[in-house]
């Protein structure tokens, strides 16, 4: 079970800063439904957390941005992503493209997915969720980490 009923959110809507964990269909009941935006932006993230489960590589997810907002007409799904080491099969495939390829995911989803290693992350893990939680005008919020 999640943190659902833990979610805070200071005036502007923004989480109060911290790291959420919630299921999948936590996020979708909180951040998917509330207006024909964020339905058809809950429809993509079910789309996305699919494909993620069924590419079976990625050990962590973070969501931010204005989705994890109460914003009422969010612009995307902004997620990050930590992958097992020796995922290349499956992060270079062309059935993973629409995941794995930055420029592709914006194309198909709409979205903004970043990855990297679980290697790779052990430097820069923490500065990585220090710029997901930080606003373009610097100041800082919650992001939620979803369980997969």
């Amino acid at each position: 079970m999640g943190e659902l009923s833990k979610l805070r959110f200071d005036a502007s809507g923004e989480l109060e800063p911290g790291i959420y964990l919630l299921t999948a269909n936590e996020v979708l009941a909180q951040f998917g439904r509330a207006t024909a935006r964020r339905e058809q932006l809950g429809r993509i993230f079910t789309e996305i957390v699919t494909r993620l489960r069924t590419a079976g590589v990625v050990r962590r997810c973070w969501v931010g941005g204005s989705f994890a907002s109460l914003k009422p007409v969010p612009g995307d799904i902004d997620l990050w992503l930590l992958v097992s080491d020796n995922s290349e099969i499956v992060t270079m495939s062309w059935q993973f493209a629409d995941i794995f390829e930055h420029e592709r995911a914006k194309v198909v989803y709409g979205a903004d997915i970043f990855w990297m290693t679980e290697s790779g992350a052990t430097a820069m893990l923490d500065k990585v969720l220090d710029c997901l939680q930080t606003t373009r005008d610097g100041r800082t919020r919650g992001i939620l980490e979803i369980e997969l």
